[in-house]
């Protein structure tokens, strides 16, 4: 497949990087450097943000709603990057309740019903109602990523924000280190698709 901007427009694609460094390391083959405008990408746009917000004395320790906003994102975006596509092509909930398969760091949410609940409750309810639902929470200082409200999962589940957002960090980690090793093919394949697809490349 050839990598050439479909327009002139050599635009911002993160910090560091526009779309003819995207072009260049494309054409080169070389892995790590594609991998790392991948990586900076993320930085900047969502996990540099975080730890900003995070890390305030005073913002910081009402950033819930902001920081677990900001993971789901993430988590929609990886799961583009892991099907090659534009945007979610699956039903929502099952695109959540699959990544969460798929990961390691996500069993706790990985059964059908919790990731609905946490598609529903959490996703759903900050993007669209800038509130959780029911009788869910996010708090941080758990002892478990994942908790249920009461023995009813329609209640809700209580999310550590803190265990959450490393969890993600933790999946991008693998995911570039998959990526770097050619572990999969077929990833790596939906990889360079999804990002020919932002940089608007043939």
């Amino acid at each position: 497949m050839n990598c050439e901007s479909k327009n002139s427009d050599n635009f911002s694609i993160s910090p560091k990087y526009n779309v003819n460094h995207w072009i260049e390391a494309y054409k080169s083959g070389v892995w790590k450097e594609m991998v790392e405008i991948f990586s900076d990408r993320l930085e900047g746009r969502f996990l540099e943000p975080i730890r900003l917000i995070a890390a305030d004395e005073k913002i910081g320790k009402f950033s819930g709603f902001s920081i677990v906003t900001l993971d789901c994102l993430m988590i929609e975006t990886l799961k583009q990057f892991y099907d090659g596509e534009d945007k979610t092509e699956m039903d929502h909930a099952t695109a959540f309740r699959d990544f969460f398969r798929g990961s390691p760091y996500f069993q706790d949410l990985a059964s059908t019903k919790k990731a609905k609940t946490f598609y529903s409750h959490f996703r759903c309810g900050l993007m669209h109602q800038a509130q959780t639902k029911k009788k869910s929470l996010i708090k941080i200082k758990q002892r478990h990523m994942v908790q249920q409200v009461s023995s009813n999962i329609d209640d809700g589940l209580i999310i550590d924000r803190v265990l959450f957002h490393q969890a993600i960090e933790d999946e991008i980690n693998r995911y570039k280190s998959m990526l770097i090793n050619c572990e999969n093919e077929d990833m790596r394949k939906n990889f360079k698709k999804k990002m020919n697809i932002i940089c608007n490349c043939t």
